[in-house]
């Protein structure tokens, strides 16, 4: 039997935590919740995911700094894919620092959404291509 695949869904906003949880339980996947930066490093590194769905502003550690020590911890942190759901425009200092990121090393496997101009379905669209292309 094939094993499920593992999403880590970062979110501090409850409601969107659980909409999301429920989408990818019914999708088949086996989700792990987290509401704020540190307790999602924490279970990334614990339970290695197969993609991460990380808000940027959260409390304790904010979605940045988790990425940050993600692609520092080791090669697996530098692998998983990640997308970033955030209401910060492209014009954001945080934006920035995700493009750096991303530029840095040629990543292809981190994408930004900007919550305030996506749908459930969109989400669900660019875990299952970044998915595909592993």
């Amino acid at each position: 039997m094939e094993s499920q695949q593992k999403i880590l869904i970062v979110e501090d906003e409850e409601s969107l935590l659980n909409v999301l949880t429920d989408e990818f339980t019914e999708r088949g996947f086996e989700v792990i919740g987290a509401q704020d930066g540190a307790e999602g490093l924490s279970r990334a590194l614990r339970e290695k995911p197969d993609i991460i769905l990380l808000d940027v502003i959260m409390p304790v550690m904010d979605g940045i700094t988790m990425l940050e020590w993600l692609r520092k911890e080791n090669e697996w942190g530098e692998s998983v894919p990640i997308i970033l759901l955030s209401n910060l425009t492209p014009s954001d200092d945080t934006v920035e620092s995700f493009n750096r990121l991303r530029e840095k090393g040629g990543r292809s496997n981190l994408r930004y959404v900007q919550k305030s101009e996506w749908m459930l379905s969109d989400v669900v669209e660019a875990v299952q291509k970044e998915l595909a292309v592993r």
